[in-house]
């Protein structure tokens, strides 16, 4: 059996805005074992890139962690000082940005944010920072010339894989990968993937693939988490929530996935997600959800175990 890794309990964000307070993240629980991709799915808004960076404690200024735990191999991150918090970023959990255009520094060379990096949290000489920092381009594909090269001299495959080199450089336990895909034609998005694949077997360690395509994090992923309006619906293993998806809102997901192979009736999921500010009572899926009743309306449901590593969270499983 798998140690665990990453244990979230009763997780709460929330962003204190002049519309009001909006609960991207409310109650949520997961765990990620180790040697473990889970895949964070679910359209935007739902919350997912917030739980995201809620790990490192990396939310804008109008966001604030309110309730929950977040252990990461024993250790409560928010219960770190601000100077212990910025050792763990970085050296135990690599972060991918969504966009490395404007997430790299424009006006320093690959190599010097990466020997930067490096020389942040590991007391070597700047000698031996070049050479892991060498290292790191090496092993996610790209020559060591590429050090000299500033972002904007990089094609967007090429600056993806230098955000990966910065995440995996000191060898974290945990990477959390926010739509690492994301404005990549589909031959480029493939590479990344099987390069992020392939470091997490290498480094042996954990992947939080965080992404709006059930499709590529059910090929990717060991599990899917799915995600809806701040709050987690289903959690189970890749191969179960594709052959048989338990929440209406993760059927429908599933239904709206276009396959080239079979002729098949592609389903939308009527409706828009809420306004987070003001969420709708009891199931905050219920006004889209086909087989809503009564109780949908009127009561939050509970999250139920359903099978081994398996949960969901509707009425239609009590």
């Amino acid at each position: 059996m798998s140690k665990t890794l990453l244990s979230i309990g009763n997780l709460k964000v929330y962003y204190y805005t002049n519309r009001g307070v909006v609960r991207a993240v409310d109650n949520v629980s997961l765990t990620v074992s180790s040697r473990e991709m889970v895949g964070l799915v679910g359209e935007s808004g739902s919350g997912k890139s917030t739980l995201g960076y809620a790990i490192v404690r990396l939310l804008p200024p109008q966001g604030r962690i309110v309730g929950g735990k977040i252990v990461l191999d024993g250790k409560n991150l928010l219960e770190l000082s601000e100077a212990e918090i910025r050792k763990v970023r970085g050296k135990e959990v690599g972060m991918v940005f969504q966009d490395p255009l404007t997430s790299l520094d424009p006006l320093q060379k690959v190599g010097d944010q990466l020997i930067e990096t490096i020389l942040e949290h590991l007391n070597v000489s700047k000698k031996e920072a070049y050479k892991m920092a060498a290292e790191a381009l090496m092993e996610v594909g790209l020559p060591p010339d590429r050090l000299n090269s500033y972002p904007h001299q990089l094609s967007g495959g090429q600056r993806q894989r230098v955000m990966i080199a910065l995440a995996t450089a000191l060898k974290p336990k945990l990477i959390i990968a926010d739509e690492p895909t994301t404005a990549l034609d589909v031959i480029v998005q493939d590479r990344i993937m099987d390069l992020l694949v392939s470091l997490k077997e290498e480094l042996k360690t954990s992947i939080i693939l965080i992404t709006h395509d059930i499709s590529l994090a059910a090929e990717r992923a060991d599990k899917i988490a799915v995600m809806y309006a701040g709050h987690l619906y289903e959690y189970a293993p890749s191969d179960e929530i594709v052959s048989k998806p338990l929440h209406p809102y993760t059927q429908g997901l599933i239904q709206s996935i276009p396959d080239v192979f079979v002729r098949k009736e592609i389903k939308e999921i009527k409706g828009n997600p809420p306004d987070l500010a003001n969420p709708p009572s009891g199931c905050r899926f219920h006004p889209r959800c086909p087989y809503a009743i009564e109780k949908c309306a009127k009561e939050e449901p509970p999250i139920v175990n359903v099978g081994k590593e398996r949960y969901v969270k509707c009425w239609l499983y009590t």
